[in-house]
């Protein structure tokens, strides 16, 4: 099933982005939406959901194997 929210650009004034930005974004599958894509073409640093993910697996795992 694929899924088109992932493919639309968002409505942000791309034209003003810099380095200094960053792009977070939940989504880990796909690794990389439009939005980090168009973040990219502008020098933003871009994150996905992929940190935060294996972040909260790690804590699951320390709370219950305590």
């Amino acid at each position: 099933m694929k899924d088109t929210k992932y493919n639309e650009r968002s409505d942000i004034p791309y034209q003003f982005l810099t380095a200094n930005h960053l792009f977070y974004d939940v989504v880990y599958n796909p690794a990389e939406i439009v939005l980090l894509k168009n973040g990219k073409e502008m020098s933003t640093q871009t994150l996905n959901g992929e940190t935060m993910i294996v972040e909260q697996a790690a804590a699951s795992w320390e709370i219950w194997n305590k």
